[in-house]
């Protein structure tokens, strides 16, 4: 399975809602109502579309970050809460990892 550039597919899609805006003015110039009409149902399902891509290039980027800072996390192990097996385990004496569950949601394992 190959990676998806969310942010890429958003713009495309925005490139096609604004295409079929523009073939709605012209059907809706020309008298064409129910063809505008179909015009107006495509672009929102392209503004919807964009916008779930955009959201996702969003989380994308937000977990990029959240490994950028696990990354440079470098305390002691015994300093984190209770409960801190369910997420982190010591990685060396001092700097911890995620769990292995985590590690492979992560498409890190």
């Amino acid at each position: 399975m190959s990676a998806v550039d969310h942010a890429a597919e958003a713009r495309r899609i925005v490139a096609d809602g604004e295409a079929a805006v523009g073939k709605l003015r012209e059907a809706h110039e020309k008298g064409n109502y129910l063809i505008a009409d179909e015009y107006g149902k495509k672009a929102m399902g392209c503004w919807a579309q964009a916008q779930v891509h955009a959201t996702l290039a969003l989380v994308e980027q937000q977990r990029i970050a959240n490994l950028i800072a696990l990354a440079s996390l470098r305390v002691d192990p015994l300093d984190f809460p209770p409960l801190r097996h369910l997420a982190i385990e010591p990685r060396d004496e001092h700097s911890v990892q995620p769990v292995a569950t985590i590690r492979e949601g992560l498409g890190l394992a």
